[in-house]
Formats: structure tokens, sequence, C-alpha cells
């Protein structure tokens, strides 16, 4: 009997990567037609530590920011145990610093990024703990998005085992497992920063962890292994020596004063280097196949596709049963109608709207402040408001991570033919993009065949009330359209 391919709903289509944490491979969402990464951990024997671990993955779940990688689903069986994230296009940023060095441009970008993703890390009290360059996801749009929180922890917990961490990127207090906070991702950032400038790790020499050096002393100058063509900023040195303090108490003591610094920075760059960390990259992405998007099948053929091959005698009886069910059914209806009259039965078959949002698409390439609300969650929470406001009670279906693709379903509101039972489709898709100054909110409305979209401009550092009043009023706009 050939094994499945199959997780849950979720299809199988090819691996990915191996790594000590866990495998990784690409799968394929068939109810939402959309791909995703299936990362597959072995579940530990301790009950404990089972608990510790499926906690952690919703922890994890919490985070909603475009420069962390979503957590859409968490599938567990006996041994193991399946998280179901976003598939990033591209590559990470191992596989780039392999092969080559990036300019001033692209460190200062992949930084503030990364600083940006604990940023928001931190909000939900985690530590991820293991910020190795091959976590650092390299998108298709030249940004960065932090990848396995596979050994997080929350702030204050004590330190990831040695063995789990990475040698690359452990910190003082992580080495000698005492409590962690964002101090100790701050200092793995720091380690980060060197080798980009220098292409060296700081504090592992022939492949071996320097205990003496991690604890006592600074790593060798930046000064005497920067290649020649790098200019390296002082602001940048400064930064990088501070980060790598051996005491937290010494280190920035959260990430807002390294943005500053990062962004600082990125003032002086001439916009003229446009997106410098795509073009670098990009000859080292994976390699994306036809064949990674099962095609669509008809949807008439889905559901109400049947066989034309004549049935055997168990088919038949089958259908006699079924049909007695369905007289059952009837009758209730009619005994149901004499009882309480025909409003009940009329709420019954009213017909329904079922409106999908799906998952909302970001593209910040600005460097600056959005509102920290700002995240995928909170523009869907804002569209659920809309939706809410112009189809009246509706009831919502979600899943363990939000945000994910969410169905909410009116009655009545919709007039739709006298033969269709299923629900009118509405898929309505939003997109986000900042650059520079200014964000650009699109949303689209597909119905019946038809598209609605609906595009608003905000300034990034306008604050919250005004992009909530924004969003919601596009949202309500678009709705009263295809209405």
């Amino acid at each position: 009997m050939p094994r499945s391919t199959h997780i849950g709903p979720y299809r199988i289509l090819r691996l990915i990567n191996r790594g000590g944490q866990g495998t990784v491979y690409l799968g394929f969402d068939d109810r939402l037609h959309r791909r995703v990464a299936i990362k597959i951990y072995r579940l530990p024997q301790d009950k404990h530590e089972r608990r510790g671990l499926l906690h952690e993955a919703q922890l994890v779940a919490s985070i909603q920011n475009p420069k962390v990688v979503q957590i859409y689903d968490l599938i567990v069986a006996s041994d193991h145990v399946a998280l179901i994230m976003e598939y990033v296009p591209g590559c990470d940023l191992e596989e780039f610093l392999d092969h080559g060095q990036p300019c001033l441009a692209s460190i200062v970008a992949i930084c503030i990024d990364v600083a940006g993703a604990l940023a928001a890390a931190r909000q939900q009290g985690i530590v991820h703990g293991d910020l190795k360059a091959g976590n650092i996801l390299i998108t298709e749009q030249g940004r960065v998005k932090l990848t396995d929180f596979g050994i997080a922890r929350g702030e204050g917990d004590l330190g990831v085992q040695t063995s789990a961490a990475s040698l690359s990127c452990i910190s003082p207090e992580q080495y000698l497992g005492k409590s962690l906070d964002v101090r100790s991702d701050l200092f793995a950032l720091g380690c980060l920063l060197y080798r980009m400038l220098t292409g060296k790790l700081p504090f592992v020499h022939a492949g071996e962890l320097d205990s003496d050096g991690l604890l006592l002393h600074a790593p060798q100058a930046v000064d005497e292994l920067v290649s020649a063509g790098l200019l390296v900023p002082p602001e940048l040195s400064q930064l990088m020596q501070a980060l790598l303090q051996k005491s937290p108490d010494d280190r920035p003591g959260n990430t807002h004063q390294v943005r500053n610094t990062l962004r600082e920075i990125s003032r002086d760059i001439p916009l003229s280097a446009g997106n410098t960390l795509l073009r670098e990259a990009e000859v080292y992405f994976r390699r994306e196949s036809p064949e990674d998007i099962p095609p669509l099948v008809p949807s008439d053929l889905t559901r109400n596709g049947r066989s034309s091959m004549k049935p055997n005698r168990y088919a038949v009886w089958a259908g006699v049963f079924s049909k007695r069910r369905a007289l059952a059914m009837a009758l209730a209806v009619i005994i149901t109608s004499a009882l309480f009259g025909n409003a009940l039965v009329q709420a019954f078959f009213a017909e329904k709207v079922s409106v999908t949002l799906e998952t909302p698409s970001f593209n910040i390439a600005t460097a600056a402040d959005l509102p920290g609300e700002i995240s995928a969650n909170w523009l869907l929470g804002e569209i659920e408001a809309a939706v809410h406001a112009q189809l009246g009670s509706v009831d919502v279906s979600g899943g363990i991570a939000a945000p994910q693709n969410k169905t909410y379903y009116s009655r009545g509101d919709v007039t739709a033919s006298a033969t269709e039972r299923d629900a009118v489709q509405w898929r309505i898709r939003s997109e986000l993009h900042c650059v520079d100054q200014l964000c650009l909110l699109a949303l689209v409305l597909e119905k019946d065949g038809q598209k609605f979209a609906e595009q608003v401009a905000i300034f990034a550092e306008m604050p919250i009330y005004h992009w909530k009043d924004t969003a919601q009023g596009a949202a309500l706009a678009l709705l009263k359209r295809a209405n």
C-alpha cells in the first residue's frame, strides 16, 4: 500500500531542507490553493516537554508581522508535529553569504528588517534564541523575514541548551544557561552584522566555538578584516560593538535604539542604489517549478461531478436509503412549518453570502515608523469589522493561527438564483505596499466572476486611528459597490 503524501489537508510536494531541528517540505493547501512550508519535528517523549513545545508553537503563531514568517496551522500526531507556515520563495541568508558578501546598503537593509522582526517578537514576550543566517529568508521582493522560532522561549525563561542553539549566534548568557531576553537576540544580531562586514564569525574558528573569546574577549577588529571596497560608517561599527558586549546590561535594552541608528545610516545611502539586496541575492534564489502549484480543478467537477458508469446493486440500495433520508428530512420540515410557522423554514433555507478574507500581502519597503499595531492580523480585523457593518450578523471560522483565510456567512442579504443552494461566494484580497513615506492599501473583491477594486493612500507615520478609519472606510466602500 503506497504511503500517503498528505498531512491533514496539506499535500507534500517536495523536500526543501533538512536540519537539526526538523525537516522542511514544500506543501500545498488544496482548500485555499496556496503553497505552504511544512516543518516536521519529532515530539519529545516527556509529556511536560511536549506540552511546552506545543505551547511555544502557539505562542509564536501569535506574532503577526510582515517581517516574520507566519504560522498557519499545527498538526499533532503521536510522535511528530507538523508546523504549517507561510512559504517564502527566494533563498536564505546563509545560501547568499556562502557565495558572496553583501554591499553596505544590503547589510543595513537586512539588519533593519531583522530588528523589526525582533521588535514584533518582543511585543509578544518571545525570544528567538537562534538568530543565525539560515533562519533569515530573502524574499522575491528583496526584503527579509525571520523564521524558525523552533527553540524560542518567553522572556525570562532559562537559556536554550547550547546543543540546540547555533554556535554562530549564541550569546554569553545563553552559553551559561542563564535566562534570556531580547538583548540575547541583539547579541546574535551583532554576530550576524560582524559576519556580513568581515566574512567571518566573531567567536567561531575552524568550526569550533571559542568559549574564552565569547565570554571574555572582544573579536578581532572589523577594520583589520573588512575588504578595501567596503567603507563602514563609524556609527555602524559603534552599534556592532554595543551589540557584542558580554553583559546584557551593557547592550541596547531594546530594538528601538538599534533601529533608529540603522535608519540614520540608511539615510546616507543614495536612493539611486535601489534594492541592492534583490539584485545581489536573486541569482541564488530557489528555482520554482510550475508543478509546485497543482492545477485548479473546475469547481463544477469537484462539487457536482457524477459517474456515468452503471451502478452496482450495493450502490442502488445506497441510493434508496439516501432517498429515504431525504424524504424524512422533507417531512421534518413540513412538521416544523406546521408547528412554528413559515418564518423558521424560510430562515433555514435563506440563501447565504460567503465572504472569504485571504491572508493580506505586505510589501514594506520603507524606513518610516509604521504604527506598532499594523500587521496582517490587524488588517484582517479592520476588514472583518466592515463585513460586520455591511452584512450584519455573521459567523466566523478560524484556526490556530491568525491571520489565515477566514470565511464569514450572512443569511438573506444577497439575492441569488432560485435554484442555487450553495452560498454566494465573495472573496476579498488585500495588499499593503509602503515606499518611502507613503503606503498604498489595495482591496480587490471577486463576486460572480466580477472584480471590484478600491485603493487608498496613507502616510506611513500617520497615527493608528487614521489607519483604522482609512482601512475600514475602503473596505466598506468596496462592499457597498459590490452589493
